[in-house]
């Protein structure tokens, strides 16, 4: 395809650059930012050879003359819209698009699956655009060499989530401008010793902007050293993780990792899976000067690990898994003054449990996120509990048997709370919702399995933004309560014989 006239060019980049653009719906730029399966195109081989002509055509940008360098502005302006496959696809049509292609900005693709080895998507075109390869829930499975690869021809990339088997000898090499790493390494061939697992920590010692860690790791031998993460300066998520076997129990860490991990005090969050009280106690051990704001907790959490948590004050997160089942008291609340969001669950009826979560919540005043997963709360204990939590603006329901939403409507949640989720409620009747229309400042509404009946289409279009009904609502998503099959006073189905 040859360049063409200076006007038409002119005409294009216009087109480009104010109609389209203008007109692109939110769903065109979510799809370019969402991870999906990565395609090199209909001949990989092919693109990965045409990549030079690629980087000596993109050279030659700023030589080009004026209708040439509009065609390519053209070209780099429709491209950015472009998804994975099209972009693939777009590279395959001429020297001139591929060329496009690699001098524009990176489009910052998530790469979660590939066609391709590793080794010709970082040298293909498509690899310049890639800033992340595989997801946290899902690690892509590359070998050594393929990081090494990436390492070498992708400098932009700033996430990487991979499994990866551990060679006797060896070292992995990682992108040096990562942020996030989510490295599982397994022992399915090899047996990596604690001195591999060692030098492959060293080398993460050494990720500059490093942020975030995740390492999944085969056993907790305790000639494992952590120490040299501390030296990461920008270090401020750790997760360690053992495999979750039930046949083997799970190794506990030893004194000295417990001291190394009590050595990273500028540490955000910090997770060890599992985590038992007897860990947890040690971990948090006066005195000490840490400012973990999030840490994992038993499973269940029980009156003796609680009672360790205002230990760290600075904890502004109790999130999932922190099932409350064995915990029957929640005094420790009023020493943990910076928790901001909070989720609970309970498991069974206990004598008083809920009226002291009721009672102790309001004492954390700083709360803005809310999630409660109890079949015992009752209308009454909402609505003594809601206006007591002044700050709050996301609430997440489960499971909650009422009758009533009436709770909403009182101050300061009806000026305030900006994101409502009901999921398993079936409790509730449909002219409830009259309830949550009073919700003010409400952007965000989420129904999942909840009410007796099912909105019919009109009700579901009232409530899809712009509602008539919430004029500020900006989002609604919505799914069904499912049929329940009657049962006699047997037990079995009732239904009649046709």
């Amino acid at each position: 395809m040859s360049a063409p006239s200076a006007g038409s060019a002119a005409a294009a980049a216009t087109a480009v650059s104010s109609g389209p653009r203008r007109s692109c719906t939110a769903d065109a730029v979510q799809r370019r930012v969402q991870p999906r399966p990565f395609h090199a195109g209909p001949n990989p081989a092919a693109a990965a050879a045409s990549s030079a002509n690629g980087d000596a055509a993109a050279a030659e940008a700023d030589h080009l003359p004026p209708a040439a360098r509009l065609y390519r502005h053209a070209l780099e302006s429709i491209f950015g819209w472009l998804n994975q496959r099209e972009l693939a696809t777009a590279l395959q049509v001429s020297k001139s698009w591929l060329a496009a292609a690699k001098s524009m900005g990176s489009l910052q693709l998530t790469v979660t699956w590939s066609s391709s080895p590793m080794c010709v998507v970082a040298v293909s075109a498509m690899g310049h655009h890639v800033t992340q390869i595989g997801s946290i829930g899902m690690r892509m499975p590359l070998t050594t060499d393929s990081i090494f690869i990436a390492a070498q021809h992708m400098p932009q990339l700033r996430g990487l989530s991979c499994q990866v088997e551990l060679p006797s000898q060896g070292l992995l090499t990682f992108p040096p401008g990562l942020r996030l790493l989510h490295l599982g390494i397994s022992d399915v061939m090899y047996n990596p010793t604690a001195a591999n697992l060692n030098a492959v920590l060293k080398v993460i010692s050494r990720l500059p902007v490093l942020e975030r860690l995740f390492l999944a790791l085969p056993s907790l031998n305790e000639q494992l050293s952590f120490a040299p993460l501390a030296s990461l300066p920008e270090l401020r998520q750790l997760n360690i993780a053992q495999p979750d076997d039930n046949h083997a129990p799970a190794t506990e860490l030893s004194d000295a990792q417990v001291a190394e991990l009590r050595a990273m005090p500028r540490l955000h969050r910090l997770e060890v899976w599992p985590m038992p009280t007897s860990l947890l106690r040690r971990l948090l051990a006066q005195p000490h000067d840490l400012q973990w704001q999030k840490i994992i907790v038993p499973d269940p959490l029980s009156d003796e690990a609680a009672a360790l948590l205002p230990q760290l004050p600075s904890l502004t997160s109790l999130v999932r898994p922190f099932f409350i089942s064995s915990c029957t008291r929640f005094d420790f609340l009023r020493q943990l003054p910076n928790l901001t969001h909070i989720f609970f669950m309970t498991n069974g009826p206990s004598v008083g449990r809920i009226e002291s979560l009721v009672a102790e919540l309001p004492r954390c005043s700083q709360i803005q996120v809310l999630e409660l997963d109890s079949k015992d709360l009752t209308a009454a204990h909402l609505n003594e509990l809601l206006p007591r939590l002044p700050r709050m603006h996301t609430l997440f329901f489960r499971a909650l048997i009422v009758e009533t939403l009436a709770f909403l409507a009182q101050e300061p949640m009806a000026n305030q709370l900006t994101f409502l989720q009901l999921a398993n409620c079936k409790q509730l009747p449909l002219t409830e919702l009259r309830h949550v229309h009073q919700l003010r400042a409400l952007k965000e509404l989420v129904l999942i399995e909840s009410f007796d009946e099912p909105m019919d289409s009109l009700s579901r279009l009232d409530h899809t933004p712009p509602s008539r009904d919430m004029p500020q609502l900006e989002q609604f998503d919505y799914t069904p309560p499912q049929p329940q099959p009657d049962v006699d006073q047997n037990g079995g189905d009732n239904d009649e014989d046709e």
